[in-house]
Order: C-alpha cells, then structure tokens, then sequence
C-alpha cells in the first residue's frame, strides 16, 4: 500500500540544502553548545553593571544586529537569496504567518533580554537562575499544548523532578519569584513560537529577529539610552556580548529547533541555570543552602531522565562519533 504523504511544515517547508544540525544528535549537541555559551553570559553583564540595563540592551541588540546583517550581506548572499525565494514561494497565509513569527520572535527576545539584564544587575544571580529553572517546564507544556508534542511517560516524570526542585528553590527566593516568572514565560513563548517557523534559513531568521527588536527599541531610545556611552571599555563588552552571548547561541539554538522537538531544547535549557548556580557560587561567593544543592542536583538528575532517549539511545554517540 502506498504511505501517506508526509505533513509538510507550518509554515513552509524549509529552504535551501540541509541545515547543520538537522540530525537528532547534531542537533542536540547544538542546543547543548547553545546553552553552555548562555551559561557564562553573567560574565559580560556582571563587567557593564556600571550602566543601565537599557543602555546595555539597547547596545547588544544594536550591533548584534548590525554585525549579522554586515556578515549576511558580505558572506550569506546565498541564504538570503534562497529564504527571499522560499518567502515568495510561499502561499499568502503561510508567508504571514513566517513573517509574523519572524517579528514575534524579535519582540519577545528583546523583552526577555532586558528582564534578564536587570534581574543579574539589579537583583541578584541565583533569581536570575531560577527564571530558567522555571522556563523549561514551561516550554515542554506548552509545546504538548499548542503544538501537539508527545510528552512520554519518562518526560513527565523528569518534568516532576524539575518541578520538585522548583518548589525547594522557589522557597528561598519568594520575594523574587515575580521576576523569575515574567523572564521564564516570555523565553518560553519564544522558543516554542519559533518551533513553528521553519520556513527561512535559520541564520536569516536570527537576522529577523534581532532587527524587529532594534526597530522596536529605536523609538525607545531617548528614555533607554539617556546618555551616550563614551568609554571603548563598554563597546568592546557590548561588542563581545552582542557576537559571543547572542549571535552564536541564537544561531546554534534555532538550528537545534528544526531538528527537535520544542520541549526538548527547553529542558536542555537547565545546562544554563546550572551554570549560572556554580558561577554565582564559586566565583562570585554567592552562598547557596543545602536546600540549593538539593535542588540543583535534582535539575541534572531531570535533564537526563527527560532527554534519556538521546542522550543514551545513540543519537548523541552518533553525532560525535
């Protein structure tokens, strides 16, 4: 009997030759690099806590996007070619939709990057962790709820260790719990929203996304940036926040994205938290409880019950290998 044929992508089928990463194992370990790089992003931020959260955003995101036009317009003429193709290509509906997606995707990233900057710099480290303590059970519900991802009886139970050790660290940091949620919820929206836009090439989406959020930052930038910077200090920070911290791992973590499902990028997610638990702790003294490490180790312990399949069942072997 003939198979049925395959259900084409939301919006769009995807353009140009294979992306890196489209294996499984590839795939994972892009979302693993993706997310050990974030881990240390406490280091650029921590070195511009001098200035405003604004200004340090409205920076990032300016020569992110500047830099990655720049390198699409001297080196990724093709991709741009091939994803304005495949945008014309596209039925009316689905080209809104990828669009949509493409600004979405920009709106809440440079949302979350502003509640996270103010969060390390103006509250403390470990609530800027536990946001993405909170942000990979939210990213696997809501991919089991708006895209109809299976969440199989080992998923659910490394998502209750997750949500055990949320309610531990959640004890010790109420008075924050507010700021943690707001950062979790609008990383979790993007990350599941971009599952679903898969029309472009991934690195002109990233260039899609970090120019809406300058186009939505620029009529802000009078009460953002109240006074110019005037020190290299803080442009050759910037600058290695905007290539090394955003750039890179935003690539990496949309490549991942077509290859695996959204809930499971999310609960590769914890690798950044656990980074920033032992950052805060060894280098910047922060002093964790008991409690802490409990919770803490019961995140690793969650990160591979979830992703058990991948991780042991040969996928990952395969990709380095």
């Amino acid at each position: 009997p003939m198979k049925p044929a395959a259900t084409p992508p939301p919006a769009g089928p995807p353009a140009g030759p294979p992306a890196p990463g489209e294996g499984k194992g590839q795939a994972l370990l892009l979302a693993l690099s993706s997310y050990f790089v974030w881990g240390f992003i406490t280091f650029p931020l921590r070195a511009l806590d001098a200035w405003p959260p604004g200004v340090i955003l409205f920076f990032r995101v300016a020569l992110a996007a500047g830099l990655l036009w720049l390198g699409l317009a001297l080196f990724g003429r093709a991709a741009l070619r091939r994803s304005l193709a495949t945008l014309r290509a596209l039925p009316a509906p689905a080209r809104r939709l990828t669009l949509g997606l493409t600004a979405l995707g920009g709106a809440l990233l440079a949302l979350n990057w502003w509640l996270f900057i103010y969060v390390v710099n103006n509250v403390n480290l470990r609530t800027a962790s536990f946001a993405y303590l909170v942000c990979p059970i939210l990213v696997a519900l809501l991919g089991a709820a708006l895209l109809r991802e299976q969440l199989t009886a080992r998923k659910w139970a490394g998502m209750a260790l997750a949500a055990a050790s949320c309610v531990l660290l959640g004890r010790e940091s109420l008075e924050h719990l507010g700021w943690s949620l707001i950062v979790a919820i609008t990383w979790a929206l993007y990350i599941v929203s971009q599952r679903r836009n898969s029309a472009l090439e991934r690195i002109v989406t990233a260039g899609g996304h970090f120019a809406t959020a300058l186009l939505l930052l620029l009529p802000l930038a009078g009460l953002l940036v109240r006074h110019v910077p005037a020190e290299p200090y803080f442009y050759g920070i910037t600058a290695l926040l905007a290539v090394g911290f955003t750039i890179l791992p935003q690539t990496l973590n949309l490549f991942a994205l077509r290859a695996l499902a959204s809930g499971t990028v999310g609960m590769l997610g914890y690798l950044n938290p656990i980074i920033i638990f032992l950052i805060a702790t060894l280098w910047y003294g922060e002093r964790p409880s008991a409690v802490a490490w409990v919770g803490y180790a019961l995140i690793g312990l969650a990160v591979l019950v979830f992703n058990y399949q991948l991780i042991f069942g040969g996928a990952l072997r395969s990709a380095v290998g």
